[in-house]
């Protein structure tokens, strides 16, 4: 078992990625700001948990993610992970997320299936190939199809942000999608 983490297994979502401009942790950043701005992570007791090591051209957004991360803000980046803690850390979230902007194939989506975890993903590159019908595809421009839509609309509690008359940015639909599965996850 990997060390003491300040967060609960079924308590966190899990993006895992190497942290590059591509990979989207801008927008998942300021997403969890948003959410955290709502008091929805607190409301619930979830935390996200970045996995990655840093990439190219992201010396401000890993300033900003370490500046972040803390267990006040709900927030933590993990480096160096070794597969065995990678694979405990699949094992234990509640689910995962990969916002990606492009994409040649997504292993993430692979590893988050096998441990049997659900997946908010963008559907960027191949990612929709990859994730089929078991995931929750959010694309450039946000939005839900009409399923999707009716359950964060029967369910305002759980999601507890203001989703205006219609989804549209992809911000907003991940910020809906991610508040929404927060609110479930004590239920699977």
């Amino acid at each position: 078992s990997g060390p003491s983490r300040p967060f609960q297994a079924g308590r966190f979502a899990l993006f895992v990625s190497t942290i590059e401009p591509r990979k989207n942790h801008r927008m998942l950043l300021d997403v969890w700001r948003k959410l955290l701005g709502d008091g929805v992570p607190q409301r619930h007791g979830f935390d996200l948990v970045f996995v990655g090591r840093p990439g190219w051209m992201v010396d401000d957004l890993l300033r900003d993610i370490q500046q972040f991360a803390s267990p006040q803000n709900r927030l933590h980046h993990l480096q160096d992970v070794e597969d065995s803690e990678l694979q405990a850390l699949y094992a234990a979230c509640a689910f995962a997320v990969y916002p990606s902007r492009d994409e040649g194939f997504g292993l993430p989506l692979i590893e988050a299936f096998a441990a049997g975890k659900a997946v908010i993903s963008s559907d960027a590159g191949s990612l929709p190939e990859v994730a089929k019908d078991l995931a929750i595809l959010i694309g450039p421009e946000g939005g839900f199809d009409d399923a999707e839509r009716a359950a964060i609309k029967a369910h305002p509690r759980a999601v507890g942000i203001s989703l205006g008359p219609r989804i549209l940015r992809a911000e907003t639909a991940a910020a809906a999608a991610i508040a929404l599965w927060m609110g479930a996850a004590g239920d699977w």
